[in-house]
């Protein structure tokens, strides 16, 4: 069983991707950076499973083949260079409905060029697709950092994310003894 640090938000939304996602299971990182949560998710659904790796920065998508590739882990992967924005374009409408869980991390790429990063017009367009894309019982988890950009998105996330119809629930997982902490959403279809 894998340890998780609830201190940090990362930590959390695998936990939570975890209680969700079974081997063979189709999954999505639609932010995947440097590739911390593509491996987990590789992990997860096994050799028999499918993740779809997606970010809009070449150098995320050769870091997280790095990562994948220095671990072993590399079969069930399917990368995709495009803006997550795009996710009702990019996911085949085959796997509409069957994919169990979605993972957001938000942002801008460590050790990368900080004005190219998430923003609220294209992650809220990004979640519409999302939702349509899980199956029941499936999860979203949406990592948000609140700089300044981060701030602004995570409150226009939320004020979307309140809005879901009731096939949906949402919920927020924030450390309140903090100033400006990470926090995560999650977005269930039950």
């Amino acid at each position: 069983m894998m340890k998780h640090d609830f201190l940090r938000v990362v930590d959390a939304a695998q936990f939570f991707i975890s209680q969700r996602i079974l081997p063979g299971d189709m999954v999505i990182d639609a932010t995947c950076g440097n590739g911390n949560d593509t491996l987990f998710l590789s992990d997860a659904v096994g050799e028999n499973g499918l993740v779809f790796a997606i970010d809009i920065q070449k150098q995320a998508i050769e870091n997280t083949k790095k990562l994948l590739e220095s671990k072993g882990k590399y079969n069930n992967v399917e990368f995709i260079n495009a803006n997550h924005e795009h996710l009702n374009e990019i996911i085949p409408e085959v796997y509409v409905g069957k994919i169990s869980a979605i993972m957001y991390n938000l942002g801008y790429l460590p050790k990368s060029d900080h004005n190219i990063l998430t923003n609220a017009k294209t992650t809220i367009e990004s979640i519409k697709s999302a939702v349509k894309c899980l199956y029941y019982g499936g999860i979203i988890t949406i990592c948000v950092y609140p700089h300044k950009i981060g701030k602004e998105e995570g409150i226009n996330l939320e004020k979307y994310l309140k809005e879901l119809s009731g096939a949906f629930n949402s919920f927020k997982f924030d450390r309140l003894n903090r100033n400006n902490p990470p926090y995560l959403y999650i977005i269930t279809r039950d």
